[in-house]
């Protein structure tokens, strides 16, 4: 039997066991509506569910989001040759090249700027495809043809920015504060507890803002953001099991990803909630406010290849 065949089978019983894991959990929550009326925790366990058909999805159709994401990256860098072939396997090696923004030239790495274009074009494509499920398609619709307008010059009302009054980059500025707040909280899950204000005033000072800056943050953005506290707690007990910093280094330098302990009982969904903490330390936290309030037409956030966004200074 080949190892294409080998995969092919495996995938198939993963497809299997998510599409039983997914029906006996909707079976659950249906049961217990029916009973009692109600279903404890039932969008939590539906966010879950959609991040299992979603992985689902992925193991169904994650050659084909390559190939077609490939396509279009080769297709733009290519000039859209009116000749393009949609079907080569260079379309999936160009994908792999271009989501780590890097094309070999000659054996040279040379950076070359990510597609918005093509992404918007591309994104369009998807959305356009699922609105044919029948499933909330008029939402996809509507972004699909917002963002082939964006690539004509036009703007849409679904992706015209909220007038608020706001600097341009609220929405950067915000994730930054979030980040301090969650170093807080992470800091005072080392310190131990009833010393939250020591954490308080170690955050403040590595990114430069006052005490009552940061509680201010803390509350004005916890009420959207984490309105039951439970992400800031989760921080706190996370901070037991993964020492974020080494504070015995002898450069007094942050901890980068390599220098993590992390428990060998670490679990997945515990590791998701320190993002903050390692995308974010607070050196890159006070730099990148600096020149947000500085120069804020030249910062804000995009999503990079990856889990998490990634602040992005244009020179």
């Amino acid at each position: 039997m080949s190892s294409s065949v080998i995969e092919i089978e495996k995938k198939r019983r993963q497809a299997h066991d998510l599409v039983d894991l997914l029906m006996d959990k909707q079976v659950k929550i249906l049961e217990e509506e029916k009973n009692k009326g109600i279903f404890k925790g039932k969008a939590d366990i539906g966010n879950g569910l959609f991040t299992d058909f979603s992985k689902l999805e992925t193991c169904l159709l994650g050659w084909y989001y390559d190939h077609v994401y490939g396509a279009f990256c080769r297709y733009h860098y290519l000039d859209k040759p009116s000749d393009f072939d949609w079907d080569v396997i260079e379309n999936i090696n160009f994908d792999i090249k271009y989501s780590e923004n890097i094309l070999e030239n000659e054996g040279a790495n040379i950076p070359y700027p990510l597609p918005y274009e093509e992404m918007r074009d591309y994104a369009s494509f998807i959305f356009e495809h699922k609105a044919r499920s029948n499933c909330n398609y008029f939402v996809y619709n509507k972004l699909a043809y917002a963002l082939r307008a964006l690539n004509d010059g036009e703007v849409h009302l679904i992706v015209t920015p909220k007038k608020a009054g706001n600097a341009g980059n609220k929405h950067t500025l915000d994730l930054l504060r979030w980040a301090s707040v969650m170093h807080v909280w992470a800091e005072h899950g080392i310190l131990g507890d009833r010393k939250k204000h020591i954490a308080i005033s170690t955050i403040a000072e590595e990114i430069g803002v006052t005490t009552d800056q940061l509680i201010s943050w803390e509350k004005s953005i916890g009420k959207k953001k984490d309105p039951n506290r439970n992400q800031r707690e989760q921080y706190k007990k996370v901070a037991k099991l993964l020492l974020y910093r080494k504070r015995e280094d002898i450069n007094g330098e942050w901890a980068n990803s390599s220098n993590f302990k992390i428990d060998d009982n670490f679990s997945k969904k515990t590791q998701e909630y320190t993002g903050f903490v390692i995308h974010y330390p607070t050196e890159i936290i006070k730099e990148y406010m600096r020149l947000a309030h500085e120069k804020p037409e030249k910062v804000n956030l995009e999503w990079s290849y990856g889990h998490w966004p990634k602040v992005i200074f244009r020179p």
